[in-house]
C-alpha cells in the first residue's frame, strides 16, 4: 500500500501564533517612543506660536505704546485650530501682558507661557498642572522649565 504525502502550502497555527507575538512586541517598544515625539513636536510647535504672538504684541506695541486689546489677526492660522490662545490678559493699563496657550484637546498635558517681561515657560507631559503665571514675572516657577 501506498501511502501519499500531501504538501502543505499554508502557515501552521503555532507559525502565525509567533509572527503576531513578535509584531506585538515590536509594537510595545515603537509606539511610547512614537508618542513622545509627538509630544516633543507639539510642545516645539506651542513654543514657536507663542513667540510668533509675542514678537507680533511686541512690535504693535512700539508702534503705539500699549499693547493690543486682543489677538485677533496675531495668531498665525496653522496654530489656531490645535492651541487655545483664549487666556491673553492685559495688565497696567495695556503696558504689560501675560499669554498662555494650552492644548485644546490636553492630550499630552503641554502648556506655554510668555509675558511682556520675557519670562518664557512652558511643561509638556502628564504632571504638568499649569502654575500661577503673572504677567511681571521674572523667573518660571519651580519644576516649570524656561526655554
Amino acid at each position: 500500500m501506498k501511502t501519499e504525502q500531501r504538501k502543505s502550502a499554508g502557515f501552521t497555527l503555532i507559525e502565525l501564533m509567533v509572527v503576531v507575538a513578535i509584531i506585538g512586541i515590536l509594537a510595545s517598544i515603537a509606539y511610547p517612543s512614537y508618542v513622545d515625539s509627538v509630544r516633543k513636536t507639539r510642545f516645539a510647535q506651542a513654543k514657536e506660536a507663542a513667540m510668533r504672538i509675542s514678537t507680533a504684541l511686541e512690535r504693535q506695541a512700539s508702534q503705539s505704546n500699549a499693547y493690543p486689546t486682543s489677538l485677533t489677526g496675531l495668531v498665525p492660522a496653522e496654530y489656531a485650530s490645535d492651541l487655545d490662545w483664549s487666556r491673553f490678559t492685559l495688565a497696567n493699563s495695556n503696558r504689560s501682558y501675560k499669554l498662555v496657550l494650552t492644548e485644546k484637546t490636553a492630550r499630552f498635558g503641554i502648556w506655554v507661557a510668555i509675558n511682556s517681561a520675557g519670562t518664557k515657560c512652558g511643561c509638556a507631559g502628564a504632571g504638568c498642572a499649569e502654575p500661577t503665571f503673572a504677567a511681571d514675572l521674572k523667573v518660571c516657577p519651580a519644576g516649570v522649565s524656561a526655554f
